[in-house]
């Protein structure tokens, strides 16, 4: 049967599927790259990587991990590593287009990559493919914030371990609350988010909005004090996750563009060279950059996508959809009025940014409730970070 929106039912799991562990399909889905780039690339590269790589997403939608937040994010993961394998093995030679870069600037050659040792060889393709930015390569994206050459070793650890602290604050704080509303409290049935008060809407959907980013921001923050203090890494290596909201967060296409973290950029850039190409809209025009625009968020809408994919069917599904292509019709609409605030003569100002703000918090208050009510239907108000959940200081100060 096939609901009202055209997704039908019988493309998502059942809801007893067998228990496995989620993490073991992820590390295979990106060991086999990097194991596979080992080898010359050609036919034996690619008749070794790409069954495997095609038995991973099989495999995983016969079991669960037994958390719905779990199986969301392992197949987004799943997703995402074979992105890479196609962007970096299929698409083009990695050996040939991909170049590290040395702290002057330059960038290794060729010959330096193919006379690697094999250790050396494993490390190059290990930091290729674990790297979501292109931090410390020829193809690093853009807007992303440099960390000072001259910082010292110990001055960003600190910084790094505060920004742990407060991710955890936040995230213990909002997940104790959380459960003691009826959305996170265990009623079954979760009541419909869209019944409550409007001005309650925004609230969760704000505080949702921050747990995902400051979710994403604790690991992130984690792993950098953690690499950079045993050496294994450098601070430069480990940007900021996020750009500065409070100075450029006044514009839809900024707070997307700049803001956000842009682990995905590589991959929207990659969509869109081929979309533009195959539609042969010459780049540059005004076709090519809406084309982009749109696309950029259909493919994120379909990456999540993917990971409702692995979780039975519920409307999820249509409100997560829903929330990312309502982005670019909402950066469209701004486009045009700065387009005419420019003909007339109004010049960006504080004034301007003071309405640019308003404006980004008035979309984003609307938008994030959908986003939010998919969490909901889906199950995942109550997920809890495991790291915060087995060390809560809420819940041992207020029960």
């Amino acid at each position: 049967m096939v609901d009202i929106f055209g997704m039908d039912p019988s493309w998502f799991p059942p809801t007893d599927r067998p228990i496995r562990l989620g993490g073991r399909y992820v590390l295979a889905a990106n060991a086999i790259p990097i194991a596979t780039l080992l080898l010359p690339h050609g036919y034996l590269r690619h008749s070794l990587a790409i069954p495997a790589l095609l038995w991973i997403p099989y495999s995983l939608r016969q079991y669960t991990t037994g958390q719905t937040e779990e199986d969301y994010l392992t197949a987004i993961n799943v997703c995402m590593a074979l992105g890479k394998y196609i962007d970096f093995c299929i698409l083009r030679t990695s050996e040939h287009a991909c170049r590290r870069v040395a702290p002057d600037g330059s960038l290794e050659t060729l010959q330096e990559i193919t006379t690697l040792t094999l250790w050396q060889k494993l490390r190059w393709n290990f930091d290729l493919f674990t790297t979501m930015r292109g931090i410390g390569w020829n193809w690093r994206v853009k807007n992303v914030e440099e960390v000072a050459r001259d910082i010292p070793r110990s001055r960003f650890i600190l910084v790094q371990i505060f920004r742990v602290i407060y991710c955890f604050a936040f995230l213990d704080v909002y997940e104790w609350c959380i459960r003691r509303t009826s959305f996170g409290d265990g009623t079954r049935p979760i009541p419909d988010f869209f019944s409550v008060s409007l001005v309650q809407q925004i609230l969760f959907a704000w505080a949702g909005a921050l747990h995902s980013g400051f979710t994403m921001a604790f690991g992130y923050y984690f792993l950098a004090a953690i690499t950079v203090m045993t050496g294994l890494s450098h601070p430069q290596s480990w940007p900021p996750m996020f750009g500065s909201f409070t100075q450029k967060g006044y514009t839809m296409r900024k707070v997307w563009g700049y803001c956000w973290h842009q682990f995905l950029r590589r991959t929207f850039e990659t969509a869109n060279s081929g979309i533009t190409g195959l539609l042969r809209i010459k780049k540059g025009t005004l076709a090519s950059r809406y084309l982009q625009l749109y696309a950029a968020f259909f493919v994120s809408a379909l990456i999540h996508h993917v990971g409702s994919l692995n979780m039975p069917y519920c409307s999820m599904v249509w409100y997560q959809f829903l929330f990312f292509m309502m982005q670019p019709v909402a950066i469209t609409v701004e486009d045009v009025v700065i387009i005419v605030a420019n003909k007339v003569g109004l010049r960006e100002s504080w004034i301007t940014r003071i309405v640019g703000y308003a404006w980004v918090g008035c979309v984003l208050s609307f938008t994030l409730r959908y986003v939010i009510k998919a969490f909901v239907e889906a199950g995942l108000g109550d997920a809890r970070h495991p790291f915060v959940a087995r060390f809560c200081i809420m819940d041992r100060v207020y029960g």
